[in-house]
């Protein structure tokens, strides 16, 4: 997996989303976090123009780690695609699944 440098190397708290979601050209969606004395967000997902990537937090390494890529012409196709990869990322490294965390508008 590819390591992720331009985030911050912590989970992202919903004002990271509203920032990135302030550029015109990235779209982020919150995927999956955990709600302690806040919501702290460890995986998303993020579209840049007609692509789209799943981004998962790793505890481990305290960084970000780029999951897949995939086409997002088909929204829905791209949708599932990022949905499972992170689904067993989150198995996979962390023992199990994330609370679900609704869009931050």
């Amino acid at each position: 997996m590819t390591t992720v440098t331009n985030l911050p190397r912590r989970p992202l708290a919903p004002p990271d989303v509203a920032e990135l979601n302030g550029d015109d050209r990235i779209d982020v969606a919150p995927y999956g976090g955990v709600r302690d004395d806040g919501v702290r967000i460890y995986a998303v997902k993020l579209a840049v123009d007609d692509t789209a990537y799943a981004l998962g937090f790793d505890d481990a390494t305290e960084q970000w780690e780029h999951l897949l890529t995939v086409d997002a012409a088909d929204l829905s196709a791209a949708d599932d695609q990022l949905d499972t990869v992170l689904d067993e990322w989150a198995v996979e490294t962390y023992g199990g699944s994330f609370d679900v965390v609704k869009p931050i508008g």
